[in-house]
């Protein structure tokens, strides 16, 4: 579920599992005028990626790399 805060609850929700594109935008267009710019912005900042999987898109996160020294 999205709430107030659709950036937080977005990366959530990718967090256990990736999340379908088209289920995306229909979840973010209930509370949030424009889901594709909140997406393209999710994705062009490298918090989330664009997957295609059996002739559908999903978002998921991006797994943070862990640098030991």
């Amino acid at each position: 579920k999205i709430g107030r805060d659709p950036v937080r609850d977005l990366l959530s929700i990718a967090t256990i599992h990736p999340i379908r594109l088209d289920y995306a935008h229909q979840i973010l267009s209930k509370s949030i005028h424009d889901p594709d710019e909140l997406i393209e912005r999710l994705v062009n900042s490298g918090e989330m990626k664009l997957v295609k999987y059996r002739w559908r898109t999903f978002l998921v996160r991006r797994r943070r790399e862990i640098c030991e020294d």
